[in-house]
């Protein structure tokens, strides 16, 4: 989890970022946690 917000990844790659709609925000959080 990454404050209220949490990071699914499965195993095809997607990524699901749960609690934001944010989709800035969301980029933001797999570019810091998973890498660009």
């Amino acid at each position: 989890t990454a404050g209220d917000r949490r990071l699914v990844v499965f195993p095809d790659g997607r990524v699901l970022v749960e609690g934001t709609r944010d989709t800035a925000e969301a980029r933001s959080l797999l570019a810091k946690y998973i890498g660009s």
